[in-house]
């Protein structure tokens, strides 16, 4: 598989804004995960994966979603509380059908299996619990799968250590929107769809200001808002004002 790592990364930021390193994070570990499962001959160590962490509507799954297309493998979106049945053992092979999909993948199996809150698959202590058992299998699937899992919670000190381990979901990004110039570069890709407004980097920037402590969600809020009241006839003017009655 060729890979164009500047392209991929690229095509991630045309959709989102804002996540420049964090992207950077997530190319360099598939980087990794496709030179380890085609040159098995090098001695790195194949990895399972990485988890995004952070707050509701910090951009979780568009980042996971974003990849998984700029990487041109197939890949599938799991709500993790989805896979929770009533009937014995219906939970076991929903998720292991998740993972064997993989290995009828193109590429020899790779793919990219994106798991929503895969903190609920972090198990209790208990032994025969149907949590344990489900965090139990889930470790099997992913040594024993092709896939390159992104997993995302906003509850990870709930993950147990074993998710985490080399070989497995061995790296955390942490997804924050901390400063105005990053808030500024998620707005300038949301504002195109305004095609009357202008989008002078200033101008952006000082929305962006005005917005403090706006997650990627609300700020797409702040952009659906300005649109449904104002349709074509949306200013800059119009979103300093809305951002005043949006609560982050």
């Amino acid at each position: 598989m060729s890979l164009d790592l500047e392209l991929i990364r690229n095509n991630i930021c045309a959709k989102v804004g804002g996540l420049d390193t964090s992207v950077a994070t997530l190319v360099k570990k598939f980087a990794n995960y496709i030179t380890s499962s085609v040159e098995s001959e090098l001695p790195i160590a194949r990895s399972a994966g990485v988890i995004l962490s952070g707050i509701p509507g910090s951009g979780k799954t568009k980042l996971a979603v974003a990849f998984a297309q700029a990487t041109g493998l197939s890949y599938r979106i799991v709500h993790c509380p989805d896979l929770f049945a009533s009937d014995q053992g219906e939970s076991e092979t929903k998720l292991i059908e998740c993972f064997s999909e993989s290995a009828d993948a193109q590429d020899s199996g790779k793919r990219v299996l994106i798991l929503e809150e895969i903190d609920v698959l972090a198990g209790s202590k208990r032994a025969n619990t149907l949590e344990a058992r489900m965090s139990s299998l889930l470790l099997d699937c992913m040594d024993q799968s092709l896939a390159f899992v992104v997993g995302t919670t906003s509850l990870l000190n709930t993950l147990p250590e074993e998710i985490r381990r080399p070989g497995r979901l061995d790296t955390t990004i942490d997804l924050h929107l901390v400063d105005a110039k990053s808030r500024a570069a998620v707005l300038k890709i949301m504002l195109c769809r305004f095609n009357n407004i202008a989008q002078a980097d200033d101008d952006i920037l000082r929305i962006a200001k005005k917005a403090h402590g706006f997650s990627p969600a609300d700020l797409q809020s702040l952009c659906t808002r300005a649109f449904m009241e104002h349709r074509g006839d949306t200013t800059v003017t119009d979103l300093e004002q809305m951002v005043k009655s949006i609560v982050p």
